[in-house]
């Protein structure tokens, strides 16, 4: 199994990493549209919690990725290995990756697609990172 990132020229939707405490002000920067969507879908933001945004034509738009608080944070590693086990099928361009976590959370992006297959068939993870800031 080799365990890589989709090249970057591949077609990828965006998946925002969003904090609780940035919630509001991520949404300020977004349509009315996507804004009650969020709000309409109890999204808060909370550490690993995901959430489909669709597009007018019924397929997605983006997703969020709910990166908690910093305390959150603290307590373990790997966060995005959460995320990317609950998204759909596809290829995502992370945004909002804190440059700091990059490598920790990209490692952890690719771990969560590891399955020891040896003895019995595992069903690998769906979602294929494409991009993220500064890889």
């Amino acid at each position: 199994m080799s365990l890589r990132f989709a090249a970057p020229d591949t077609p990828a939707l965006p998946l925002h990493l969003v904090a609780e405490e940035a919630l509001e002000g991520w949404l300020a920067g977004q349509t009315p549209e996507v804004a009650a969507w969020v709000r309409a879908m109890g999204f808060t933001g909370a550490l690993g919690r995901v959430l489909i945004v669709p597009d007018t034509t019924g397929g997605i738009a983006m997703a969020l990725g709910g990166y908690g608080t910093a305390a959150t944070r603290a307590r373990g590693r790997f966060h995005l290995a959460g995320i990317a086990a609950a998204l759909p099928a596809g290829t995502y361009w992370v945004v909002g990756l804190p440059e700091d976590q990059a490598e920790t959370e990209c490692l952890g992006w690719l771990l969560s697609h590891y399955a020891y297959e040896r003895y019995r068939a595992q069903s690998p993870a769906k979602a294929a990172a494409g991009r993220a800031p500064g890889y």
